[in-house]
């Protein structure tokens, strides 16, 4: 178990290619009273799991270069115990589709945008309370 866990700090990584979005969430999370790094991208966001732990993956699922998908499979064998919250908006597919698909690889809550602030900070106090966190 990573210290951050012990210590009950936990750490989120925010990842979204659209700035805007991505920046009101990790701000939100950081009132919270939550420690968040934010990833304009997947490729980033495994770069990041690679060289920390995270508590709290929460990752839009539409991205170019890597999508949502590949960036949970990617991170699920870089730190099979973490959290994920997968999101979207749709795109080439309705973004149930999407979502319905993150959570057969692994994530354990799914949100579809548009949502606003406080429901993204009463999804992530949910899956920290989830028994075995």
């Amino acid at each position: 178990m990573s210290a951050a866990i012990e210590n009950n700090v936990r750490s989120i990584l925010v990842v979204d290619d659209d700035p805007t979005l991505r920046r009101s969430y990790a701000i939100a999370l950081a009132r919270a009273g939550h420690q968040v790094q934010e990833a304009p991208s997947g490729e980033a966001a495994v770069r990041l799991c690679e060289q920390q732990k995270f508590s709290l993956l929460i990752t839009d699922m539409i991205m170019p270069d890597m999508d949502g998908l590949e960036t949970i499979r990617r991170v699920r064998v870089i730190q099979p115990e973490i959290k994920i919250i997968a999101m979207s908006g749709g795109g080439r597919m309705e973004a149930i589709n999407y979502l319905m698909l993150a959570v057969k690889l692994g994530a354990h809550r799914a949100m579809q945008k548009p949502f606003g602030v406080s429901e993204m900070q009463n999804m992530v106090a949910n899956v920290f309370t989830e028994p075995n966190f």
